[in-house]
């Protein structure tokens, strides 16, 4: 009996494997005056569903760039989350501001996105909750940024294949 519920279990996490959520390549990234955004990595659970995203901001340009994560978002689904991101506190996910993040002329950064309204206390421990998407749904992300005295808001749309 152990061994064919194990057998059930190792087939079933190669049928759940087999059904991947892909993000196609093109669409992936934008860059506004002197700001590229790039999407470089989707965040998955075991099951391959949803999580998050690693981003890549890079300032091409002269003069620092300035994010506003208060001012940011992700959506998905129909929904419009704030974002969580990797280092704050998760118990103030969605609830306390967010410090700016700059970014020098001439650098770049890698930042762990998270939709902030998945993020849960479940049992003793805080979770990322997963998101099922549907084939042919987006992912938009909208960093807003500060260059200067303007501010830009940065459009990046990844299409589910």
């Amino acid at each position: 009996m152990k061994k064919v519920i194990i057998l059930l279990g190792v087939v079933s996490l190669f049928y759940i494997s087999c059904s991947t959520v892909n993000i196609q390549k093109q669409n992936q990234s934008e860059m506004k005056n002197d700001v590229s955004v790039n999407v470089l990595k989707v965040k998955r659970s075991l099951t391959r569903a949803f999580k998050g995203l690693v981003i890549q901001i890079q300032n091409i340009g002269n003069t620092p760039v300035v994010i506003n994560w208060n001012k940011s978002s992700i959506s998905y689904n129909n929904t419009v989350s704030n974002l969580f991101i990797t280092g704050q506190m998760f118990r103030n996910a969605g609830t306390a501001d967010v410090p700016p993040l700059t970014i020098p002329a001439g650098s770049k950064k890698e930042i762990e996105i998270y939709p902030s309204d998945n993020i849960e206390w479940k049992g003793n421990d805080w979770n990322i909750r997963s998101i099922r998407l549907n084939t042919g749904s987006e992912i938009n992300l909208s960093i807003s940024a500060s260059i200067g005295d303007s501010e830009k808001i940065i459009s990046v749309k990844a299409p589910v294949e």
